[in-house]
Formats: C-alpha cells, sequence, structure tokens
C-alpha cells in the first residue's frame, strides 16, 4: 500500500533523503577503501579483465563445436549413401571444409570400418580420412586403424563409449617434420540412431589466444595466461611456458590443487613468489559441448594492488563534489516533476476541445497525489471519446457487431448512440429478410425460364427426355437422389407408374421399377393428385449411398406431374437438406410445365412411330418382292453349277483315289474315311481302320504329333515321309496332308494323299530298263 503525501512534503523528504543517501554512501565507500583486501581486488580485477577475454575464448571454442557437430550431421547423412560411393563423398565433403577454412590446420573424420564394408562385422577397426596443410600446401592421408581392436586408452575409444564432444589437452605437434606449433582436436561424434558410427572434427593452433594474451596489459607489472583442464599453459606472456603444466612450473600452483579446482568451474586465486610476490587470480571457462573446464588466469604484483589503495582519499573528494551535484540535480528533477503533469494534463485538454482525439493525448504520472488523479480522470476521459469514435466508425462503415457499453446511465451520448446501433440492427436484419425472399423469388424466376429453355428442346425419345429434366432438376433444387415416373398405359388395359429415370450424386443410374395405382407414395401421390412432403422418413424407404457409406435422407418430395387434372407421372426427390418452400413451390411449378412436354411428347413419338412404321412396311414389301425374284434366278443358276462341279469332284475323286492312297481324319486326328487302296496296303478291313487314331498308325504323326498336328489344325499343309503300320504288314509312304476348311473357313477335317514308296522304286527301275533296251 502506497503512502499518500501533500506535494510540500515529499518535496522535503527527497531532498532529505538524497543528501543522507550521498553522505551515506561516501562514509561506507572511505570504510570499504580502508578495509578493502589486496587477494580480494586482485580476483576483482581478474574477473573484470578476463570476463571479455574469456568470452571471446569460450566463442571461438564453441564455435569450432558448432562446426563439428554440422560435420557429424552431413556425414551421417552421406553414411546413408550406397557403399561404394561412401568414401568419395568423404573425401569431397572434407576437401570443401578444408579449403574454405585455410586457417585450421586439419580436417578429419574417422569412420567405423563396418560403415564402410557391409561384410565386416566387428565393432572395432576404422578408417580415417585427413587433409592436412604441409608448408601452406594441401595434402591428404587415409590409413585403417584398430584392426585388431580399440585401444581402450586413447581418446577415440573414451569419445566411442561416452558419445560426447572431444576437446583435448594442448600438444606440440609437426606437419612438415621440421616446425612444431601448439594445437588442440575439436570433434563430435557422428550418431545414427544413437549408434556411434565415427568422430570427425578439427585441429587448430592455439596461435591466436597466443596473441590475444600479449594484447592483455591492464596495469604495470600484470601477467595473463590461459589453462587447459590439466592445468597446461595453452598462452601467457612468457611464450616458454606454452604447452608446459603451470603446476610443474610454480610448486605453490601444485599445492593449490590446480587440477582439481579448475574442475569445480569457480574463480579461486593464490600467491606465487617469482622475483617479487604476485597473486594469481583464475577465472574458468567452461565448454557445455564437451563438458570441460578451461581458465582465464591474471597475475598481479601485490606492491601495484597496495599502491592503488593510496588513491582513496581522492576519490572520496570527488564523491563528496559529486553528491553535491546530484542534489542539485534532483531538486530540479522533482520541481519538473511537479509541473510536467500539469502541462500535459492541459495540453491533452486543449486538444480535445479542438476535436484532436487520440490516445497520444494520454497523459503519463507515476506519482501517487492529486496530479496523479487529475491525470487519470482526462486519461480516462480520452479513453472513452476513442471509443466513442471508433464505434461511430465502425457503425458507419456498417459494422454494428461491434460491442460498446455506455459509461452509466447518466452517459446521454452513449445511451443514444447505442440507441442507434440498435436500430440499425433492426433496418439490417429486416433488409437482409427482403433481400433472401428477392433471392428466392428470382432463383425461381431463373429455374422456370430455365427448365423452360431445356423443355422447348426435349428429344423425341422419353428415357433421354426424363433422365435431361430429372438431372437438371437435381443440380438446379440441390437435391441428392430423384427419379421421374411416367404412367403408361398397356394394351391389356392395364395402368402402371414406370421409373423412366433416376439420377443421384451426380450420375445416372438405371433401375428397373414398376407400380401401380396406388401402390407405396408415388401411387398414392397418382392417385390423390397431391403433393407429399416427409421430412420423417421411414427406415426401410430409401437410403442415399455415397462413398462415405449409406445414410437415411431428412426429406421426400413427391410432386404429381399434372395437367388440366390428369397426371402424366411423378416426381420423387430426396435430399440430406430438408426442402423449403419455395423450393416445394417451383417443383410443383415445374411439374405442370413437364407434364404439359409430356403429353406433347407422347403425341409427336406416337405419331412419328405410325409414319415410320407405314413407310417401313412399304420398303419392306417392296424389297421382299425384288429379293424373290432375284433369289429365284441365283437358285437356278445354282443348281445348275453344284451339278456341273459336283460330277467333276467325283470323277477326281474316283481318279485319285484309283491312283493313290486316301485317309481322312477328323479335327482330333481319328480316321473318319479310308480308300480301298489303304485297306490293301494295311491288310485291314474298314470298320477295324475306322476310329483308330493316327498315332496308333503313323510313325510321323506318332513321333511329332503335338506341333506337327497343332500346325494342320491352323490351315497349315504338310508333306512328310511315314511308316503306316497295318495288323500284319507295313508301308512307306509319302504322304501329303490337306487341312479341309467349311465356308467360314475352320477346318473341319484333314486329307491326306499318300505315295507308295516301294512302288515309286519299282516303277523308276522298270522305266529305267525300258530306257537301256531302247
Amino acid at each position: 500500500m502506497r503512502i499518500r503525501l501533500k506535494l510540500r512534503t515529499k518535496l522535503i523528504l527527497s531532498i532529505l533523503a538524497v543528501v543522507f543517501l550521498a553522505y551515506s554512501v561516501s562514509i561506507y565507500e572511505q570504510i570499504r577503501g580502508v578495509n578493502a583486501l589486496k587477494s580480494k581486488y586482485a580476483e576483482e580485477i581478474a574477473l573484470r579483465v578476463g570476463k571479455d577475454y574469456s568470452l571471446r575464448m569460450q566463442n571461438e571454442i564453441n564455435s569450432k563445436f558448432i562446426a563439428t557437430s554440422k560435420m557429424a550431421k552431413e556425414l551421417n547423412l552421406l553414411l546413408s549413401k550406397p557403399v561404394n560411393e561412401r568414401p568419395d563423398a568423404i573425401k569431397q565433403m572434407l576437401n570443401s571444409i578444408a579449403e574454405a577454412n585455410p586457417s585450421i590446420a586439419s580436417v578429419w573424420v574417422s569412420v567405423e570400418l563396418c560403415n564402410l564394408n557391409p561384410s565386416y562385422t566387428k565393432n572395432y577397426g576404422r578408417v580415417r580420412f585427413t587433409y592436412f596443410r604441409e608448408s601452406g600446401a594441401l595434402k591428404y592421408l587415409q590409413d585403417t586403424l584398430n584392426l585388431k581392436g580399440d585401444d581402450k586408452s586413447s581418446i577415440y575409444y573414451n569419445v566411442k563409449v561416452k558419445k560426447t564432444n572431444l576437446l583435448t589437452n594442448p600438444y606440440w605437434y609437426s606437419y612438415n617434420k621440421k616446425d612444431s606449433i601448439l594445437e588442440t582436436s575439436i570433434g563430435t561424434p557422428i550418431l545414427s540412431n544413437s549408434r556411434f558410427a565415427g568422430l570427425t572434427g578439427f585441429d587448430i593452433s592455439l596461435e591466436s589466444f597466443q596473441t590475444m594474451i600479449a594484447s592483455i596489459k591492464p596495469m604495470k607489472g600484470a601477467r595473463s595466461f590461459i589453462l587447459s583442464a590439466d592445468g597446461s599453459v595453452i598462452a601467457a606472456n612468457n611464450s616458454k611456458f606454452r604447452g608446459k603444466k603451470l603446476q610443474d612450473i610454480y610448486s605453490e600452483a601444485s599445492e593449490a590443487n590446480l587440477t582439481d579446482r579448475l574442475a569445480l568451474n569457480k574463480p579461486f586465486g593464490f600467491e606465487v613468489k617469482f622475483e617479487e610476490l604476485y597473486h594469481y587470480a583464475v577465472l574458468p571457462v567452461y565448454f557445455n559441448s564437451a563438458k570441460t573446464s578451461w581458465a582465464f588466469g591474471f597475475a598481479v604484483p601485490s606492491k601495484e594492488l597496495l599502491g592503488s589503495e593510496n588513491n582513496t582519499t581522492d576519490r572520496l573528494l570527488l564523491f563528496a563534489i559529486l553528491s553535491m551535484l546530484v542534489i542539485i540535480g534532483v531538486i530540479w528533477y522533482i520541481s519538473f516533476k511537479i509541473t510536467q503533469p500539469l502541462y500535459r494534463v492541459n495540453r491533452a485538454l486543449k486538444n480535445l476541445a479542438e476535436g484532436k482525439i487520440d490516445e497520444s493525448n494520454k497523459v503519463k504520472v507515476d506519482t501517487n497525489d492529486e496530479l496523479h488523479d487529475i491525470a487519470g480522470s482526462t486519461n480516462e476521459l480520452i479513453d472513452s471519446m476513442v471509443r466513442t469514435v471508433e464505434f461511430t466508425s465502425e457503425v458507419g462503415k456498417g459494422n454494428t457487431s461491434i460491442e460498446f457499453k455506455p459509461k452509466s446511465d447518466n452517459d446521454l451520448l452513449g445511451v443514444s448512440l447505442l440507441s442507434m446501433k440498435q436500430n440499425l440492427d433492426e433496418a439490417k436484419r429486416l433488409e437482409a429478410i427482403r433481400k433472401i425472399e428477392d433471392e428466392k423469388i428470382n432463383w425461381a424466376t431463373h429455374g422456370v425460364a430455365l427448365f423452360g429453355e431445356l423443355l422447348r428442346h426435349h428429344e423425341t425419345n422419353l428415357e433421354d427426355f426424363s433422365y435431361h429434366i430429372i438431372s437438371h432438376l437435381i443440380d438446379y433444387i440441390k437435391a441428392d437422389v430423384g427419379g421421374l415416373f411416367l404412367i403408361n398405359d398397356h394394351e391389356n388395359g392395364d395402368r402402371t407408374i414406370d421409373l423412366m429415370a433416376c439420377y443421384a450424386y451426380d450420375r445416372r443410374k438405371y433401375e428397373e421399377k414398376s407400380l401401380i395405382i396406388g401402390e407405396g407414395l408415388v401411387g398414392r401421390c397418382v392417385q390423390e393428385n397431391e403433393t407429399i412432403f416427409i421430412t420423417d422418413v421411414p427406415e426401410s424407404y430409401i437410403t442415399i449411398g455415397s462413398g462415405l457409406g449409406e445414410n437415411k435422407p431428412s426429406c421426400i418430395l413427391i410432386v404429381p406431374l399434372k395437367l388440366n387434372d390428369e397426371v402424366y407421372g411423378v416426381l420423387e426427390l430426396a435430399s440430406f437438406e430438408v426442402f423449403e418452400k419455395h423450393v416445394i413451390d417451383f417443383v410443383e411449378k415445374i411439374g405442370v410445365t413437364i407434364a404439359s412436354t409430356i403429353s406433347t411428347t407422347r403425341i409427336n413419338i406416337k405419331t412419328q412411330q405410325l409414319l415410320e412404321a407405314s413407310k417401313f412396311q412399304a420398303e419392306e414389301l417392296s424389297a421382299q418382292e425384288e429379293e424373290m425374284r432375284q433369289n429365284m434366278e441365283e437358285l437356278l443358276a445354282t443348281q445348275e453349277e453344284a451339278a456341273r462341279k459336283s460330277k467333276e469332284i467325283e470323277n477326281l475323286l474316283d481318279s485319285l483315289s484309283a491312283a493313290s492312297n486316301i485317309i481322312e481324319y477328323d479335327i482330333e486326328g481319328y480316321v473318319i474315311v479310308a480308300n480301298d487302296s489303304v485297306l490293301n496296303l494295311l491288310g485291314m478291313r474298314r470298320e477295324n481302320l475306322i476310329g483308330l487314331n493316327i498315332k496308333e498308325i503313323d510313325s510321323y504323326a506318332n513321333k511329332h504329333f503335338n506341333e506337327f498336328w497343332n500346325n494342320i489344325k491352323r490351315g497349315i499343309p504338310a508333306k512328310v515321309k511315314s511308316e503306316l503300320t497295318g495288323v500284319s504288314s507295313s508301308v512307306v509312304l509319302y504322304e501329303t496332308f490337306i487341312p479341309v476348311a467349311d465356308e467360314d473357313e475352320k477346318v473341319y477335317k484333314i486329307m491326306v494323299i499318300g505315295q507308295n514308296l516301294e512302288e515309286f522304286v519299282a516303277l523308276s527301275e522298270k522305266n529305267a530298263s525300258a530306257t537301256s533296251l531302247n
């Protein structure tokens, strides 16, 4: 709870408080300067000087860890490539990094051998890829290590087990076997699904830290240095100490448990006698990535620390003068703080009077007095006017949904604005209702014109006509399923209600459905000649199928297609959304037009059918008469030609049968005909030969039946030499297989004409003898 004070009281108390504070601080500074300890002073100097440099050192090392982590991720992706591509991809990546970072001594990666050779299943063995600089030139080295097992004392094995980043202690190394540099290795393990796949990193020179140490000269005789986790000197004013352990140089450092205290990651100090007494202050720098600490150290001569304390009196005198100046400034400031709010309130009210209503006019007062109350009332007035302006602006744009509350019942302006908003809302609501009614009327008018145009171009085919009507109607009224039924009068006097077309989900459905008058809702609609509209659809009446399954519609609309009280058909429509009244009225109006068109269409179809039937009968009688005349002429010519060809074929077959051995087979290879010559050669009776398969009597066919007989069946003639075997004899024939096809070019039997090889040889010898005698 803040105490409320008058302005005069606050002014006096403020001045007294400032004077008391100034001299209290002066006395405290004097006491602190006298009692300050040199060790604490030295540590403060080390912290003050070393903070920025330790941060620089930390950022430089952490930037390298960021780079090695990125390398590890990229190498993990490379290890997913085909095995034969991995080495070249790794070399290319290391080469690019080495060329882009000339300040790095070397870039390297060790990959477990099982990731480069799938047949290698051991959990040890690695291949090391290295790019390093020698005499300024970039060189490459590749070697294979640990084929007999991991060296458990090695740094590599330690990283492999712990899977943590690597930051080594400083070591001297030569890339050209001449000049050695002090460097450290920074690395990151390559992990594939938490499995160790290798280690990658940099070797970096620590020369940059030596340059940084040389630039630190906060006071006369002061010395700076950087230590690694094991106490080795990374950089120092005396370059001879680099690479050595500080505890080996100074016994005092060893006694101070330097390595253990570095691991605690807290500042500490100790004294060393070197020509003169020095106080050492050490500021550890912890690297989270490698979980290890380096440190920045600062050594200050004791006499310099004591000499700096002699300036305390001068500083106290200077501080007193400054305190008086502060008192003068505070008095002026308090006066300003009192008058400034009044000026701001006056300026804000003037702007409001001029009509400049803006939140930038608000008065900011931090005090808890009368000025604060005045400023609060002014700001509240500005907020009220800003809200009023925003409200009237939005209402002017037509946004009557904006919220607005009067400040109170006495807020006449707010009450008037709220009443105006309510009147505008009512006018807007009435306008929306009128607009909806106009849209319904326009929709119906447009629909009547659309279907009027559609019906003027109706087809003479009632099925196509019905499909076009129902498809366009469903699309226009946004129904889901629909059907168009027509009443048909049959020759036997029966009247049925037949489904001519149905349409669902933008596709045509073909269903056969026929009802009698009075059957179901459709039959009842025809019987009662009235529209039926139901929203409580029975479960088993109809379902609408879609890609999501089948569901019951929300409503069914059945409208009779009637003209002059005569029903020509019925429209049945179903939808998931309940039809509004203007839609039902529209469908009923369209139903009259459809009925009229159906009546006209049926008359036209019947007239067209009668005309076509009369024309067809006349043409058919004329064609039949001409056809009968031509058939009689062709029949006589055919009979004469058939008799002549039959005689020729009969003579030819008799001659061929007398001169050759003829067998006929059916399509499966069974004997159906054999002449006397064949029976004599085989010594068989006709009834014993008929029905035998060709494989039983013909050696060639028996041996090559499948391929040979399939070619014959496809109509390919063949000539072969084969042996025919009978009951008591066999004979070698030259056979010609001739496929015989019917009028459809389909082979139905095979005729085989065979020439006796022995008779052919005998005849040849007889002719030769006759020739020699002549």
